[in-house]
C-alpha cells in the first residue's frame, strides 16, 4: 500500500479493516459531484445513501490490488457501523471543498487520531 502524499492533500481512511489512501483532487471531487447531481457540501448536509458513500470511497481511493467493487465497499460500510463510520471521511472532504488546501481542523479522519501528522 502506498503512503498518502500530504502535499497533494491525500490522507488515509480505514473502514472494515481495510486502509485506503484517499485522493481528494479536483478531478475526483468533480466526478463525485457529477455522480451525486449536486455539490458535495449540499449532498452531505442533506444526507447521503450507502450507495453514494460507496461511490465516494471508490472514486477517491487510490487504486489498489485487488480492487474492491462498490458492492464490496457498501458491505464494508454496513458491517462497520453504517453511515456513522464514514462521517469522518465526509467531514474531511467537505472541509477540503470549502476550505481548499488549508489544514484540516478535524484532524486525521477515519482513524481516531485528532491532529495526526499529515506527513
Amino acid at each position: 500500500m502506498s503512503e498518502p502524499n500530504a502535499v497533494r492533500g491525500e490522507f488515509e481512511f480505514e473502514i472494515g479493516g481495510r486502509r485506503f489512501v484517499m485522493v481528494p483532487r479536483f478531478q475526483n471531487i468533480a466526478r463525485i459531484e457529477a455522480g451525486l447531481g449536486r455539490p458535495l457540501f449540499q449532498a452531505a448536509s442533506a444526507g447521503l445513501t450507502v450507495a453514494e458513500l460507496a461511490m465516494i470511497i471508490d472514486t477517491l481511493a487510490k487504486p489498489e490490488k485487488p480492487r474492491l467493487s462498490r458492492d464490496d465497499i457498501g458491505d464494508m460500510i454496513l458491517d462497520s457501523g453504517g453511515v456513522v463510520a464514514v462521517a469522518p471521511l465526509i467531514e474531511r472532504l467537505v472541509n477540503r471543498v470549502v476550505m481548499g488546501g488549508q489544514t484540516d481542523p478535524g484532524g486525521d479522519a477515519g482513524n481516531g487520531n485528532p491532529r495526526a501528522s499529515d506527513g
